[in-house]
């Protein structure tokens, strides 16, 4: 007697066709996902690995993620520091804050990310431009706070550098100058050094804390 020629194929217990294909499907999602990853993460790291050597570890990762970031207006001091005067909080006792805007942990400020972005890519740099070519007006400050560790960030617009005041380093930021100066004059309206080349204003009364 002959089996019914209608009867359905019997399955291979063993065979898990669809289901690999399925497994196949997500591992090779996962590590595409992955690779892109890894790509992005080494794209920034060529991108900024200049600019990570110039600012030191340390400093880049307060630019990066500190709570607390003071945006400083500066100006002349004439007050005259004695010897018994705390170290200069800017490098010299020349400078002092005329103005400043304190930006603390959950505060944002339009700008603030994208300049803490720019300063830790190699591209905002010009390296070849030699420190002598100008004569840097330190206008503003940008000080990166997280609890005892601090970086103070000197910068110059009319001839554009900035100036870490813990390492004395210094670099020119030519290709940011622009963006810089919108940031930043937006923080202060009117402020001190409009236009380039305008003297600086001495300080009168002692700078507010």
């Amino acid at each position: 007697m002959t089996g019914n020629s209608n009867s359905p194929p019997v399955e291979d217990p063993d065979d898990d066709g669809p289901r690999y294909s399925g497994r196949w499907a997500i591992i090779a999602v996962t590590l595409l996902a992955v690779l892109m990853a890894s790509y992005a993460w080494w794209h920034r790291r060529q991108a900024g690995e200049r600019a990570l050597e110039f600012w030191g570890p340390e400093t880049a990762l307060l630019i990066s993620r500190a709570p607390e970031v003071e945006l400083i207006e500066l100006g002349l001091d004439n007050r005259g520091l004695t010897a018994v005067d705390e170290a200069p909080r800017f490098g010299s006792s020349s400078l002092a804050a005329v103005r400043t805007k304190l930006v603390q942990r959950g505060e944002s400020v339009p700008g603030l990310n994208k300049a803490r972005t720019i300063l830790l890519q190699d591209n905002a740099f010009a390296w070849d431009e030699p420190a002598g070519s100008c004569e840097p007006r330190w206008q503003y400050a940008l000080e990166f706070r997280d609890g005892q560790r601090r970086a103070t960030v000197l910068i110059a617009l009319d001839c554009p550098r900035v100036k870490l005041v813990e390492r004395e380093a210094s670099a020119s930021i030519r290709p940011i100058a622009e963006p810089l100066r919108e940031f930043l004059v937006a923080q202060f309206p009117e402020a001190q050094f409009p236009t380039p080349g305008l003297p600086h204003e001495k300080l009168t009364t002692p700078a507010a804390k």
